[in-house]
Order: structure tokens, then C-alpha cells, then sequence
């Protein structure tokens, strides 16, 4: 869903097919997702595994991008069997969470697979620093891991001029209600300051626990339940302030939402999507700590200037559009064959 706007532009000047097991998941249908507009790109939907490789053997010369190769077995009989064929292929993957037994079963992984397929693999394209700390570890070499992001359609034009008349600092929440995102631990913080009120979207096994919070605080946590996607970036864009507290998170493309709206961040260093804020207008990264986030929060609520920046961080978004990933893709996939060992190609939003 966060690849269509890229795929789109990428497909106006190459031949793009885009393979997939189905064409939306129900998940997505129940949150108001609908199928997105692809433009000219072809998609194959749950394609045969003969009818794939017969692609993949007729296009010889193609550049072939894979995600989900530890989750999709279709996927991963296709990556091995273009690693097998000597295609040039690469990978497209978030970061993985490393800590505990299961972080470290997720490196041996990443590590056999470097061991049998490394020498085919001739790109990386992942998430954030995080991504990158990743796959150098496992053994690729610097030059062939590139930063890669989530790309959203641009509402900046439309919603940049929505006034917060509040005189409290408003926060907002988008996302799951799970521990994994430490909810109840952020309104804990937003609950023990003055001045700074939240509201919360979204669903999750805590819904709960949120309501309660709201009803024991009604002056300052709001709790709205789930929104259609423009009225969810229509709250975003009268906010002050996004935060997301992330125990980890791949990306986080609500932050890119939130950036294009014009409203800085506060997230942990453990969302992917951290290397977009900037620790002065776009907002601050920090490892978790609940007196961290506290302290931020007032930081960030007496900013003088906090709502005067919002045109400033849109202009800068334009470096998350899909026109200009596009063109840094494109960049990236001619490079394939460089051997340079110090080479490095800089993504538009570091």
C-alpha cells in the first residue's frame, strides 16, 4: 500500500510488474484501505510458480525486487530460483527486531541466507539507519545497502492550512493499541502534564484500557476510535505534535503522513522511520525511557515557534515524494554493477 504512489510514477517510463498473493488483504479492507492506483503497472496476482519462472526466464535483463522472503514461500522459491539463473535480483526488507532469542535466531537467518545467496544479491534497499546497521552486520558490504523508505500520496497541498486554535499543546496517537507500541505507558506521561492533551486513534487488544484512561482523564486523552483515512490526516494535520513510542517498528509510515502535514515527531530510535526527524523542526528520536519521553514532550510543548514551522517541514517532505524516490531508485539500480567499495548514493529525505 505505501509502494503504489512510487510504483505509479516508476511505471509511466519502465516496465513494472508487480507480483502479489492477493490484491488487498481483508485486514486492509476492515481498516478502509482500497486497492490503490498502480498506473501502468502490471499485477499478477497469486501467479502460478511455472507461469512466474517463465517470467523470470523470458525477462533475462530485468531487475527483479524481492520483499518477504522468509514469509512468503512462493517468494522465496522464486528468489532462489532467479539466484540460481544468475538474474540481477536484490532485496527490499525492513529492519528486524533484534533483541531477545528470537533477534537472535532472525540474524542466523539473515546470516545463512548471506552464506548461500549473498554473491547473487547485487542491492539492499531497507529502512532507516536501523536496516542498515542490520544487513552490514550480517555481512553485505556498505555499498550495496541502501536506505529505503515507505512512500504515501502527498496531502500537504490540500491540508497545510488547517488552523489549531487550541490553547493546549495537542498531541496526537495513530496506530495499534498494543503493548508493542506502548500505549498505555504514553498516556501515563500525557497524563502527569500540564497543558498538553492527546487524542488517540486506532483499535487493538487495549482498546480498553484507552477508554479508561480517557474517562478518567476527559480534559485531556480523547480516544476516537478508528477513522477513515482522510479524516485521520485531517486530525494529524490539526495537531501539534505525532508521537510514537515504539517498542520497535520497521517504519512507521504514519510518520511520513505527519511530516507531509507539516506536524514534527517524537518516536523512539527503534522506529525505522526515526531517521526522517531531525531533533529541531521535524522533530526527536530517543531511546525509551518514560521520564525521556516525559521531559521531551514538555520540551517540545514549550517551543516558542512550535506552530510556526509547519510550512517549513512540508516544503522539506518533497524529499519523501515518490517523484524523487523514483529517481533515486533509478539511481541506485544503475549503480548495481560498481565495485567501489566506498560508493554511496544519498537518499533524498537524509
Amino acid at each position: 500500500m505505501h509502494f503504489s504512489s512510487f510504483l505509479r510514477e516508476l511505471s509511466n517510463d519502465h516496465d513494472v510488474y508487480l507480483f502479489v498473493d492477493e490484491e488487498i488483504s481483508e485486514s486492509r479492507r476492515k481498516q478502509g484501505w482500497k486497492v490503490p492506483d498502480l498506473g501502468n503497472t502490471i499485477v499478477k496476482i497469486n501467479s502460478s510458480i511455472s507461469d512466474t519462472k517463465k517470467i523470470i526466464d523470458k525477462e533475462d535483463e530485468a531487475i527483479l525486487v524481492f520483499s518477504s522472503i522468509y514469509n512468503s514461500k512462493k517468494n522465496n522459491i522464486f528468489f532462489k530460483y532467479a539466484s540460481k539463473k544468475g538474474r540481477k535480483l536484490g532485496i527490499s526488507s525492513e529492519p528486524y527486531e533484534a533483541n531477545g532469542w528470537k533477534g537472535t535466531l532472525r540474524f542466523l537467518r539473515s546470516k545463512v541466507y548471506f552464506y548461500f545467496y549473498g554473491k547473487s544479491i547485487k542491492f539492499i534497499l531497507t529502512k532507516g539507519n536501523l536496516g542498515v546497521n542490520w544487513f552490514t552486520k550480517v555481512g553485505y558490504k556498505k555499498n550495496i545497502v541502501h536506505q529505503w523508505a515507505y512512500f504515501i500520496e502527498n496531502n500537504g497541498k490540500t491540508l497545510d492550512r488547517l488552523k489549531i486554535n487550541s490553547s493546549m499543546v495537542e498531541l496526537i496517537y495513530v496506530g495499534q493499541l498494543i503493548n508493542r507500541k506502548r500505549i498505555l505507558e504514553l498516556l501515563k506521561v500525557v497524563s502527569e502534564i500540564e497543558n498538553v492533551r492527546i487524542r488517540i486513534i486506532g483499535r487493538g487488544e487495549l482498546k480498553e484500557e484507552v477508554v479508561e484512561f480517557a474517562q478518567n482523564y476527559p480534559k485531556r486523552i480523547e480516544y476516537l476510535g478508528t477513522l477513515e483515512n482522510s479524516k485521520v490526516l485531517e486530525c494529524v494535520s490539526k495537531s501539534d505534535l505525532l508521537v510514537l513510542p515504539s517498542v520497535f517498528d520497521g517504519w512507521g509510515a504514519v510518520v511520513n503522513e505527519s511530516l507531509q502535514l507539516g506536524t514534527p515527531v517524537l518516536c523512539t530510535d527503534t522506529c525505522g522511520a526515526s531517521v526522517l526527524v531531525d531533533g529541531s523542526i521535524r522533530g526527536e528520536s530517543f531511546a525509551w525511557d518514560e521520564e525521556k519521553l516525559k521531559e521531551l514532550i514538555i520540551k517540545w510543548a514549550q517551543k516558542d515557534d512550535l506552530r510556526d514551522n509547519r510550512n517549513q517541514i512540508i516544503e522539506w517532505s518533497n524529499n519523501l515524494s515518490f517523484v524523487k524516490a523514483k529517481d533515486y531508485f533509478i539511481e541506485v539500480m544503475t549503480s548495481i554493477e560498481d565495485k567501489k567499495e566506498n560508493h554511496f548514493i544519498k537518499a533524498p529525505w537524509l
